[in-house]
C-alpha cells in the first residue's frame, strides 16, 4: 500500500498538470461509456481517445478504493481531489450516490440511458470472512468496514471528532454524579491493592477483600475520601518487594518500599505516605517491580 501511495504522489506531482487536453487523436465515433464504481485510470484513458465518459460512484465522494481503502497518511486526499478535478476539466462527468442495481440497472444503462458500454470497476468493497465463531459480533469489523468508517467518517480525526468505529464498549461500573473512574488494572492472585489520595495518604489492601461483582454494578468503598484524605489519585496492584514512586503536582518525588505502606482493610483512611506542603497534591503514582529494582550497594 505504501508503494502504491508513493507512485500516486509521484505521478500526480510529475505528470498530472502537464496534461492540458486529450493528447491522442480521436477515433471515429468513440462512443458513450459509463464506469461503475470508480475506475479513474480507465476514465482517463477513454477520455484521451475522445470518448464521452461518465463515472457513477455508489458513495458520496468520488475515488473508489483510493478514497475509502487507503488511509490519508498513505495517500493524501488532496492528490485524489486534484486528479478528479483534472478529469472533470478534460470532460469526464461524475455522479455520486448512484448504486447500480438499485438506482438503475445495467440494462437501463445500456438501454434507456443510452450508454454504448459499461465498465464495472467495483473495487474491493465486499469483505471475505473466515467463517469462524464470533466474527459477526457487534465489535468485530472487517478490514473493508473499518477502513471505510475511518476514511469516510472522520475516524482519522479522533479525538477532534468522535470515532465512528464503535469502540464505546459496555458499562463496567456505575458511578455516582460527581465521581469518575481514575484507574483500572488486571489483577493477579496474591497481589495487594494500593490506593493513594491527593493529600498523600494511602494503604494496601489484600485482593481477597474485594468480592467479585457483575458488570455495571455500583462497586464497594475502597478508601474513605472525606476529611484529611481528599480525592483518590491512583490505584495499583503491588507485591511486598515492589517499590513505589510518588510525584506531586509541584514536582516533588519520593521512592519508598511498598511494604512500608500499612496493610489495612477496605473502607479505611490509610496512613500518610508522603509529607506535603499545604498547597501541594499527589499528581501520580507508579510501581517499580521487584525484579526491576537495582541491587543495593554492598
Amino acid at each position: 500500500m505504501y508503494r502504491i501511495a508513493r507512485r500516486e504522489q509521484f505521478s500526480d506531482s510529475a505528470f498530472l498538470w502537464e496534461i492540458d487536453a486529450p493528447d491522442v487523436a480521436q477515433a471515429a465515433e468513440p462512443g458513450h461509456f459509463v464506469l461503475v464504481g470508480g475506475g479513474l485510470a480507465c476514465a482517463a484513458d477513454l477520455v484521451k481517445y475522445g470518448a464521452d465518459v461518465t463515472v457513477y460512484e455508489a458513495l458520496h465522494v468520488v475515488g473508489g478504493v483510493l478514497r475509502y481503502g487507503i488511509p490519508s497518511f498513505r495517500l493524501p486526499r488532496d492528490i485524489i481531489e486534484r486528479e478528479v478535478a483534472r478529469l472533470s476539466d478534460i470532460g469526464v462527468r461524475f455522479g455520486t450516490n448512484k448504486v447500480v442495481g438499485k438506482t438503475f440497472t445495467i440494462a437501463q444503462l445500456t438501454g434507456a440511458m443510452g450508454f454504448d458500454a459499461v465498465f464495472i470497476a467495483a473495487g474491493a468493497g465486499a469483505p471475505a470472512f473466515l467463517g469462524i465463531p464470533g466474527e459477526s459480533a457487534g465489535q468485530v469489523f472487517s478490514a473493508n468496514e473499518f477502513l471505510t468508517r475511518v476514511n469516510l467518517m472522520g475516524g482519522d480525526q479522533f479525538p477532534y471528532r468522535d470515532t465512528p468505529i464503535g469502540l464505546g464498549g459496555v458499562r463496567g461500573i456505575e458511578v455516582d454524579e460527581g465521581d469518575e473512574v481514575i484507574a483500572a488494572d488486571v489483577v493477579q492472585e496474591g497481589a495487594q491493592i494500593l490506593t493513594v489520595s491527593e493529600r498523600g495518604y494511602g494503604k494496601r489492601t489484600p485482593l481477597e477483600e474485594y468480592r467479585l461483582q457483575g458488570r455495571a454494578g455500583k462497586g464497594i468503598i475502597d478508601i474513605k475520601t472525606a476529611g484529611r484524605n481528599g480525592t483518590v489519585v491512583g490505584m495499583l496492584q503491588v507485591r511486598e518487594g515492589d517499590d513505589l514512586l510518588i510525584i506531586t503536582t509541584k514536582g516533588k518525588i519520593i521512592r519508598i518500599h511498598a511494604g512500608e505502606v500499612s496493610s489495612q482493610g477496605r473502607n479505611t483512611m490509610g496512613v500518610r505516605i508522603i509529607d506535603l506542603d499545604a498547597d501541594d497534591r499527589v499528581g501520580s503514582i507508579a510501581r517499580v517491580e521487584a525484579e526491576q529494582a537495582p541491587a543495593e550497594a554492598q
